[in-house]
């Protein structure tokens, strides 16, 4: 009997050993996504899918499809519906994707331990993740466009953050929130406007999700913007029909002005010019007052002759 349980123990071992490869899985234990809000309202994306694997034959899995590195290859070997873009690339503009798998490293329990980080800019051609009101000089109102973040949600519409999901928001140094619905993580007794540089969910439904940031930009970021917005109008005149009139319109008296200029400048004499005429004007000053002079000096002469010659006959 003893040797019958000892027998059906090692053919069970033996199988478990032959269809454990069946059952090789990469499983996926927790997705982050990090959203950042610049000063200027540029949004940068980036997210962090956390692996676990159980044998080697997980690794060798994991290998190949960091080698051919596509989203697509991912999706197909991690086969799990969170593993996406959790911003909707159907209705925003998504720039500069890129696709960083890391290095297996051995965990606890010897398992074995991936990562995979993805991070993407989201551009200006689509619909903006976050919209931008102006309030008043420099300041502005930023405010989530929370139905363009692809997550699964309720039959409300409701943002489902569960099995390892997590949601975080960076925002600007110095900027305030002024509105945020649920609470984030962390926080309690909330008191408007917050100041804080992160807000962060995971585990919850996000019950009518709204976040909005006041940002006052700098003096210098406002001139910048100034000068910037002045160039995209000039550049978008310009492939205008009104525009090319008027660039032409512009060159012209430009031209014109500059040839009035020159003209201007070779009417008007030397310095050399100059010179000598002041120089003709002085000597002709002073051989002037040099004649003069000379006819008075001749005339005193004249003058004490005459008077000599009177005197001597008077006496």
């Amino acid at each position: 009997m003893d040797s019958l349980v000892a027998k059906l123990v090692f053919v069970l071992f033996a199988a478990s050993i032959l269809i454990s490869p069946l059952w090789a899985a990469l499983n996926v234990t927790s997705i982050t996504a990090t959203i950042t809000l610049s000063p200027r309202g540029e949004v940068h994306v980036e997210e962090s899918v956390n692996i676990v694997m159980s044998n080697e034959l997980d690794v060798v899995t994991y290998n190949k499809a960091a080698e051919q590195n596509t989203f697509e290859g991912w999706i197909k070997t991690l086969n799990n519906e969170n593993v996406k873009l959790h911003v909707d690339a159907s209705k925003v503009d998504v720039e500069n994707l890129q696709i960083n798998p890391q290095p297996v490293r051995t965990g606890l329990s010897s398992r074995y331990i991936g990562k995979i980080l993805i991070s993407y800019d989201i551009g200006k051609n689509g619909l903006p993740l976050f919209t931008k009101e102006q309030i008043k000089p420099r300041v502005y109102i930023y405010e989530l466009n929370s139905s363009l973040l692809s997550y699964k949600r309720t039959d409300a519409g409701n943002i489902i953050l569960n099995n390892g999901l997590v949601l975080i928001i960076k925002l600007p140094k110095n900027s305030e929130i002024v509105d945020v619905n649920p609470i984030p993580k962390g926080m309690t007794n909330v008191q408007f406007p917050l100041k804080t540089s992160m807000v962060y969910w995971r585990d919850m439904i996000l019950v009518g999700f709204r976040l909005k940031v006041y940002i006052e930009e700098t003096i210098p970021m406002e001139i910048s913007d100034y000068f910037e917005s002045l160039s995209k109008k000039t550049t978008s005149l310009m492939t205008t029909e009104e525009g090319k009139i008027t660039l032409g319109i512009a060159l012209f008296l430009l031209l014109a002005y500059l040839y009035v200029l020159t003209k201007a400048h070779s009417l008007k004499p030397s310095s050399r010019q100059w010179g000598q005429s002041e120089g003709q004007l002085s000597r002709e000053k002073n051989r002037a007052v040099g004649n003069a002079k000379h006819a008075h000096g001749a005339h005193g002469r004249h003058g004490s002759r005459s008077k000599g010659k009177y005197e001597k006959r008077s006496r």
